[in-house]
């Protein structure tokens, strides 16, 4: 007789066409679910039956007399009636819980920033030839967000320095110009808005390690 079946129903729908030759993909397309939800029945099939790859896969469900593969003898005990499975309860996609927050957060913004402009009250004498009407309805102002700045320009014109910020400060060390390497050394206080030099390097470099 055949052994008991641990699989359940969708596992044991994905393991028939494992054995048939179909890729995850194919798999996912028959079944109408995500690639990734097959990897997951797959791995599942593996450690059920403690196999690791569709072949041995395959050879254990023909052995305990899960599956019919086409070419291979049957088991001489195996009972030909079905196994009666439970109903297949619908499974919930982790991509259907992200798809249905999206819709949500996209109804949302449409109602908020798509909404028609209330009309302005109606026009009352000379109110229609000057703009007092339409400053009744004027949108609300924006707030100011953080812009650029310009702030104070390195002392000298360099190139393929290192940097690291310690402390709130950024430190330059060497680089190139005109003249060839550098072995300076620049600090940067945000605060004070000011560059300093330093004791410089012993040997110049560039593109250094910060």
């Amino acid at each position: 007789m055949p052994e008991e079946n641990p699989l359940t129903r969708r596992e044991s729908q994905i393991l028939g066409l494992l054995a048939e030759g179909l890729s995850n993909d194919e798999i996912a397309n028959r079944l109408t679910i995500s690639p990734n939800t097959v990897k997951v029945h797959v791995r599942n099939i593996f450690e059920k039956m403690g196999v690791q790859s569709r072949t041995e896969a395959t050879m254990e469900a023909v052995r305990r007399g899960w599956i019919q593969v086409p070419g291979l003898p049957a088991q001489p005990d195996a009972e030909t009636r079905r196994p009666v499975w439970p109903p297949l309860e619908e499974v919930w996609e982790p991509w259907r819980t992200a798809a249905l927050l999206i819709s949500l957060l996209l109804a949302v913004w449409v109602f908020v920033w798509a909404r028609p402009v209330a009309p302005a009250s109606r026009l009352k004498g000379d109110d229609f030839t000057s703009d007092r009407a339409w400053l009744r309805k004027a949108a609300p102002p924006r707030l100011e967000v953080a812009r650029w700045s310009q702030r104070a320009s390195m002392p000298i014109a360099l190139g393929r320095a290192a940097a690291a910020v310690i402390d709130g400060r950024l430190y330059v060390v060497g680089g190139e110009n005109d003249d060839g390497d550098l072995a300076g050394l620049l600090v940067y206080d945000p605060d004070l808005d000011i560059w300093q030099p330093l004791a410089s390097r012993p040997v110049a470099a560039r593109a250094a390690p910060a």
